[in-house]
């Protein structure tokens, strides 16, 4: 497993906030935050578009349900993100989500962690601190 400060983010990564994480990968210039939680009904989705809205973006373009554990954000199209960028404004929406005192469904958060070691372990994604 490798390990990095905010300011060496590669894609893809990880970024875990207040025990709450997400994976942030780009793909063919998009940028995506792939969510291990119900993303939508706890507000990320909402916060994510607020943050980028802040920054002039267009907000978020894209949900996708993937299943009942994941979900999926598209925050960037057309190479107009970087990680550096990309990993500051999901910080800080991890950080909105946690003053939320959001509850999360303890089960869901077991496979989380399982699915979360499973990444790591294999070299998938580094973590970002």
């Amino acid at each position: 497993m490798k390990n990095h400060t905010i300011n060496e983010a590669l894609f893809p990564f990880l970024i875990e906030k207040n025990g709450i994480y997400v994976i942030v990968q780009e793909r063919e210039g998009d940028v995506f935050v792939i969510c291990p939680f119900s993303s939508c009904k706890t507000g990320f989705v909402d916060i994510l578009d607020a943050g980028l809205s802040a920054e002039g973006r267009p907000g978020v373009i894209q949900y996708l349900k993937v299943d009942d554990f994941l979900t999926c954000v598209q925050i960037s199209e057309g190479h107009n993100m970087d990680a550096l960028t990309a990993s500051m404004l999901v910080n800080r929406a991890l950080d909105e989500l946690h003053s939320r005192k959001v509850a999360f469904d303890e089960d869901k958060m077991v496979v989380a962690e399982q699915f979360k070691q499973h990444l790591l372990n294999s070299g998938l994604v580094t973590c970002i601190y």
